[in-house]
């Protein structure tokens, strides 16, 4: 059951959960806001704490396994590089693109297209992450 005018799911026993998206911002924002924040979050230095700890904790907690090699030291977090919401490189040749999907559809051959662009630019260790609020996954087209 979808949680009305939010299009995520909900569960009738369970308090509606909360979004500082929707508190704060136009939830719908994908470009401006979702990525923005991912990429401000992710590409947060702490002085005296080894360096991007908020990357090195996504990495661990949140990605799916193959990525977990994916090493965060060194990394340049970018948005809108290549047409990828958000690219995450680093000093070893690994590339990280992740896809914010919202309520967008996938384009014709996407993630397919930024594969193809990460190895035209020389990476060899190559991660697409699909983030959605629902969590589909991408469409046969978009991965080619």
């Amino acid at each position: 059951m979808a949680a009305e005018g939010r299009g995520h799911p909900h569960k009738p026993d369970r308090p509606e959960p909360f979004n500082v998206f929707t508190a704060m911002f136009n939830e719908r924002d994908e470009v401006n806001l979702h990525s923005r924040f991912l990429a401000v979050l992710l590409g947060h230095r702490n002085p005296g704490h080894e360096g991007a700890t908020n990357l090195r904790d996504f990495v661990e907690e949140v990605a799916p396994g193959s990525l977990r090699d994916f090493a965060p030291e060194g990394a340049k977090v970018e948005r809108e590089r290549h047409h990828i919401d958000i690219l995450i490189t680093n000093d070893r040749g690994q590339a990280l693109a992740i896809e914010n999907k919202i309520y967008a559809r996938d384009q014709d051959r996407q993630l397919m297209g930024y594969h193809e662009e990460l190895v035209d630019q020389g990476y060899k260790d190559i991660h697409l992450l699909y983030l959605t609020i629902d969590g589909r996954e991408p469409s046969e087209n978009s991965r080619g």
